[in-house]
């Protein structure tokens, strides 16, 4: 059994294979919940997460690896396996976490050392280097994330999928599975049926090529 899917921009049709259960070992948010949030002064932010997973970075690399169809992709791609053999370290662990709509409470006290700034800047995806700081990268991506990593496009989503390559595996991962975060950040209200924001997050995914366009 296939599912078809259909380009953006083409008549290309893209056969799949029918989403079954993940062949790796899969953190799921009943365990998470606790080991993201230490403390129970973050209840709102315990309520807010919808779904989150944890998956070791090489199992995931290997059991679900990109698939670029862009014949220049699949050559910076081939560069990075076969001639500079990169895998995942066994160590390293890929967090996706998605969430419900929601505005958090930002207390004006002294009670987190916690300090967030915004850098107006490109987008590097280079590691700061401080150990106690943590860089989070936006995606101006269409609803279904990664959806078109694999074709010739090189837009925001295209290009940060193709410098962070583990993207590329996470998207299989999210397409040939049985799985509970998903690649869709829209969801529906249950009130009244109307389209709500559900974001995900990607954390400990790094830059393994940098392309300059």
């Amino acid at each position: 059994m296939t599912t078809r899917t259909h380009s953006r921009f083409t008549d290309d049709v893209y056969c799949t294979p029918a989403p079954t259960a993940p062949e790796i070992e899969v953190k799921t948010v009943d365990v998470l919940r606790d080991e993201i949030f230490l403390s129970n002064s973050y209840s709102e932010f315990r309520h807010g997460l919808h779904a989150a997973e944890e998956l070791k970075s090489k199992d995931l690399y290997e059991k679900y690896p990109p698939q670029f169809k862009d014949k220049n992709k699949r050559f910076i791609f081939d560069l990075l396996n076969k001639n500079n053999k990169y895998l995942p370290s066994p160590n390293k662990s890929i967090l996706v976490t998605r969430w419900k709509p929601f505005i958090p409470i930002i207390e004006s006290n002294n009670s987190t050392s916690t300090t967030v700034s915004f850098q107006p800047n490109v987008f590097n995806y280079k590691p700061d280097g401080d150990n106690q700081t943590v860089e989070w990268y936006l995606n101006f991506a269409n609803s279904d994330l990664f959806a078109y990593y694999g074709g010739s496009l090189l837009a925001q989503d295209e290009l940060q999928v193709l410098e962070c390559i583990e993207l590329g595996a996470l998207r299989e991962y999210f397409v040939q599975t049985v799985n509970t975060v998903g690649s869709r950040t829209v969801g529906s209200d249950a009130h009244n049926n109307k389209s709500v924001p559900t974001p995900s997050m990607c954390s400990s995914v790094f830059s393994k090529i940098i392309l300059y366009v």
